[in-house]
């Protein structure tokens, strides 16, 4: 949902929220898919190991999808010009914030399970 309320707010980043909306949904999907089947079911194990593989790909098909509408929608501009159109400038501080607060987060869970089971 986050991904789609992004695409249709920001229109510059149309593009690129609505196709990891699109690419996130796929993953939701089959996340539902593989839990409500049984467990020692080979189709089971079959769908986490695409769940693994999910981000890798996720990458590769976004990067691949942005250069082909890079193509196609600009044609007649360099391929650096039309991706430059196609990319959202990031807020890097943000993100760095973000992510040092997640990883205290993370540390955080240690320390409490630790000190729960300190095995």
């Amino acid at each position: 949902g986050h991904w789609f309320r992004c695409a249709i707010a920001i229109k510059r980043a149309r593009f690129h929220c609505g196709l990891i909306g699109v690419i996130m949904a796929i993953h939701m999907s089959i996340s539902l898919w593989a839990g409500s089947i049984q467990e020692n079911n080979h189709t089971r194990n079959l769908l986490f190991w695409i769940l693994a593989f999910g981000y890798p790909l996720e990458l590769l098909s976004s990067v691949l999808v942005q250069a082909i509408a890079a193509r196609c929608w600009y044609p007649r501009e360099a391929f650096l010009q039309s991706r430059k159109k196609l990319m959202i400038p990031l807020n890097n501080q943000f993100h760095i914030d973000r992510f040092s607060t997640l990883m205290l987060m993370v540390l955080a869970q240690v320390a409490k399970a630790v000190v729960w089971r300190p095995r």
